[in-house]
């Protein structure tokens, strides 16, 4: 998994990223923050309709909050 920087990127959309294996038919997430480092959020894997709403996600290693040192 890497972080990548969208071309034109801004709050709350400055990195974003893909999880999931890609040596193997896995299940994919795709998760992006703001530039603070401190918001995350995660796109649900099932989208019904044109739009959803991403959820928050808190860091296990930093907390809600919390900022990378």
């Amino acid at each position: 998994m890497y972080v990548r920087r969208p071309l034109n990127a801004g709050n709350p959309f400055t990195a974003f990223r893909a999880d999931g294996n890609p040596d193997a038919g896995s299940i994919s997430k795709l998760n992006f923050g703001d530039s603070s480092g401190k918001r995350f959020r995660v796109l649900p894997y099932d989208i019904e309709d044109d739009y959803a709403e991403p959820v928050e996600i808190v860091s296990p290693v930093f907390g809600a909050g919390e900022t990378h040192r």
